[in-house]
């Protein structure tokens, strides 16, 4: 297919829930699955096919934009480390290291910790005929699990739970394609300026005083004989406590507003909860949290044949992908027993989500947890972040009968 040129500024945000942005990229995708925007001359990538390509291929399609992000003298910009947003070599360092201090046998350990945390948040609304799902429970579970993951007091989830709120409430809002245009607010600096002091203690601490916990782990971790600083760690840290919080608090608001659509799938799942982590695949296929993927050409990468120049804006549209008629038959419907689903909302290649076993476990047992306690659940007030590139809910009120 040929690279067609579109009006960028038309692009539908996710306000509504991402169904006008979903229409757009069919339509879109239907007569080409590369497109250039006139405006800012970023490249948009629509096909599944063609964006799990870019995806794999850090040596043409770049991960790293801090050359265009303003340099900070804040230690707690300067520091933090983005799995995400690092390419090889550096990339194969510091996922070798956390790799081994996020084993699949620290997380199938958290199983029952994950259930008993569901329970106590759910215990806690017990006499409540409604409530808002994310402010009582979707947000504080993953806080929480995250935190003791970690190894940091979970006591202070609701200041975890601040971080990330500031950290990804649109601080970084930008229009698509134009990078360069990145600010950063004070408010941002001074929260990871705060969590930079908070976590660089837990570090010192842990080096004197190892636990079982992933901060002790990261620290004890080595590769070709180097271990990562606190400042590595604080790094490392910050991203796992943000990214943690953030993912499964959108996964279980957009699982719930799919099952508040869909009473068939609702029913089914009540009838067969095995059905459940299908489900919840689906949901990151229909409603991707990250609607799309940034990247930078590099070392002369080419789309469709067309060389593109070193430095240019690729956005990879999830969200597309995940609807490609091409990979998955009958794409707009929703398919709870949709197998395969090879869906790239956990990314792909060498940035594959990192806590993607986590999420998933986590979000199994709170929607098994959901559906044993409440006989009935009807979702209301729906509404959705604006933070540009994500799909999901910023509160629902859910009014339940008790099972």
């Amino acid at each position: 297919m040929a690279i067609k040129t579109f009006d960028g500024t038309k692009i539908p945000t996710t306000a509504d829930g991402g169904a006008a942005l979903a229409a757009f990229l069919r339509e879109m995708r239907a007569d080409s699955h590369f497109w250039q925007d006139e405006v800012t001359g970023a490249y948009h990538v629509l096909g599944y096919a063609q964006t799990r390509g870019i995806l794999h291929d850090p040596t043409h399609f770049s991960s790293d934009f801090s050359h265009l992000v303003p340099e900070s003298t804040e230690p707690g910009l300067r520091d933090h480390v983005n799995l995400g947003t690092i390419d090889p070599p550096k990339h194969r360092k510091y996922r070798s290291l956390v790799n081994q201090a996020f084993t699949p046998k620290v997380i199938a350990g958290m199983e029952s910790r994950m259930a008993a945390v569901t329970d106590r948040l759910l215990g806690a609304l017990d006499g409540l005929d409604e409530f808002d799902l994310v402010t009582n429970f979707a947000s504080p579970l993953p806080a929480i699990v995250t935190a003791e993951l970690l190894g940091v007091p979970a006591e202070d989830h609701s200041l975890f739970r601040t971080w990330a709120q500031v950290a990804t409430g649109g601080a970084f809002d930008n229009p698509i394609g134009e990078l360069n245009e990145v600010t950063v607010p004070d408010s941002v600096s001074e929260t990871f300026n705060q969590m930079r002091e908070y976590l660089l203690e837990v570090a010192k601490e842990r080096r004197k005083d190892p636990r079982n916990d992933l901060i002790s782990r990261m620290i004890a971790a080595e590769i070709d004989g180097e271990r990562l600083s606190d400042a590595e760690v604080y790094g490392l840290a910050a991203s796992i406590l943000i990214g943690g919080q953030v993912s499964t608090t959108v996964l279980l608001g957009n699982a719930l507003v799919a099952l508040g659509e869909r009473p068939d799938a609702e029913r089914d799942l009540r009838a067969d909860p095995s059905l459940i982590p299908g489900f919840l695949d689906e949901t990151l296929r229909y409603y991707p949290p990250v609607v799309f993927a940034y990247r930078l050409a590099k070392n002369g990468a080419e789309l469709d044949g067309t060389p593109v120049t070193d430095g240019t804006p690729v956005i990879s549209w999830v969200m597309s992908a995940n609807r490609d008629e091409a990979t998955f038959p009958h794409s707009e419907t929703f398919d709870l027993r949709r197998d395969p689903n090879p869906h790239l909302s956990f990314g792909h290649g060498i940035h594959y989500c990192l806590g993607a076993p986590v999420l998933r476990m986590e979000s199994r047992i709170a929607v098994a947890k959901l559906l044993e306690r409440y006989a009935t659940i009807e979702c209301r007030n729906v509404d959705y972040h604006e933070t540009p590139g994500v799909l999901g809910v910023r509160s629902i009120d859910l009014v339940v009968g008790r099972a």
